[in-house]
């Protein structure tokens, strides 16, 4: 009995197809298979990513980016210098000098703790690689701490820590502003622009 032999149905694609019991497995060789199915797959993915909604955010929630985002920007600022043209900041825990706009503002109690979120003595600029990628450094944070505010300073923190608190939108907006009038104050002070 003679063999069937099958070329891909492909324009210009003289590959064998594959028979598997005397029936074809496909009308394409496994190469354009391949090729035909990672098209369909990016295609869908392409139309997943653009249909996407943007995510709701509450009042409160957008509130509280802005407080966090001048907050941060405060931070950095007091602790910046300038050099040549540009204005960097030494990092907190690694002591070494980045731009301030590449820096982060670390935590020593992290931000889910709303009543020391957004205090000075909490927060301190960090290069992203010690804040993100090594989780803040905690212990060679806590020990610059203990030399720079004491250890009562560090304690009342904690205790501040373990207190509810219940923001309104309202007092997280007036936290927001203060933050953003006093960034304002220290560039003009500082004869510096960055933002």
């Amino acid at each position: 009995m003679k063999r069937k032999v099958k070329v891909c149905i492909k324009l210009g694609c003289h590959r064998l197809i594959v028979y598997r019991n005397g029936i074809p497995t496909s009308k394409w060789c496994p190469n354009c298979t391949l090729k035909r199915n990672y098209e369909k797959s990016s295609l869908e993915r392409a139309h997943k990513k653009v249909s996407k909604l943007p995510k709701f955010r509450s009042p409160m929630q957008r509130a509280i980016d802005r407080a966090d985002e001048h907050f941060s920007k405060y931070i950095r600022l007091i602790r910046a210098t300038v050099s040549g043209n540009s204005v960097v900041v030494e990092c907190y825990t690694c002591r070494n000098y980045f731009h301030i706009k590449k820096m982060d503002c670390g935590h020593f109690i992290g931000r889910g703790h709303h009543t020391v979120r957004w205090d000075v003595n909490n927060a301190r600029p960090q290069c992203t690689k010690c804040n993100k990628f090594q989780q803040g450094k905690h212990f060679e944070f806590e020990q610059r701490l203990l030399k720079g505010i004491g250890i009562a300073a560090i304690q009342m923190l904690k205790y501040e820590a373990h207190k509810i608190a219940n923001y309104s939108e309202k007092e997280i907006r007036e936290i927001s502003d203060t933050f953003r009038i006093s960034v304002k104050l220290i560039q003009q002070e500082k004869g510096i622009k960055v933002w």
